[in-house]
């Protein structure tokens, strides 16, 4: 947790970021005295530079991915090519999160079909 007078030394020199926290609180903040919060910021100096290169690395996917978006030409393609870009999109966005991914399985009855399930990441990794 951190607290609006952590925030606001945060912020202070950066006039658009102060502006945008003062907005959002619904209190005066004039008698806050701003205090530098040395915890938090020793916190961050923990992050390691493996972290920051995985952050840019995703940033760097996500920036491709929005362009093939763009890019993608309804007219020409498939929708099955289209549900196989789908499941890539969602499989490099939700990759820590979601596990064991099966592709276009029907129920018993045929009613429904569905397109893509998967498991929600518990450190549990037995197929059901």
């Amino acid at each position: 947790m951190i607290d609006i007078s952590a925030l606001l030394y945060l912020v202070q020199d950066n006039e658009e970021l102060k502006y945008r926290l003062l907005s959002l609180v619904e209190f005066t903040t004039e008698d806050i005295e701003i205090k530098e919060p040395k915890e938090f910021l020793s916190l961050l100096d923990v992050v390691e530079d493996e972290t920051l290169d995985s952050l840019i690395d995703d940033n760097e996917r996500i920036k491709q991915l929005l362009q093939e978006v763009n890019d993608w030409e309804q007219d020409k393609k498939t929708s099955a090519e289209y549900e196989k870009f789908c499941t890539k999109v969602l499989k490099i966005l939700f990759l820590n999160d979601l596990t064991l991914w099966r592709k276009q399985q029907k129920s018993n009855d045929d009613l429904y079909r569905f397109d893509v399930i998967c498991k929600i990441k518990d450190d549990v990794t037995r197929h059901i």
